[in-house]
């Protein structure tokens, strides 16, 4: 699976978490994304983690150099 799909889906469901209209709406988003996440975090091999207390997507910098090379 792409993970630039992956990722892009993560963001829009945030986006719809944050602009629900209900409760039970918005849980819903926050679930499809924390599943977005998991996928991410294992095609990623970790380096991409999302800190779910933060709410932030972490990249670690030195493994987007390598994978750039």
């Amino acid at each position: 699976m792409d993970l630039n799909y992956l990722l892009h889906r993560q963001q829009i469901e945030r986006s719809r978490a944050d602009t629900a209209s209900s409760e039970e709406a918005r849980r819903a988003h926050l679930v499809l994304a924390s599943r977005y996440e998991q996928r991410i975090e294992e095609l990623s091999g970790g380096r991409i983690s999302f800190h779910r207390r933060l709410e932030a997507c972490v990249i670690d910098p030195v493994s987007v150099v390598n994978t750039a090379a």
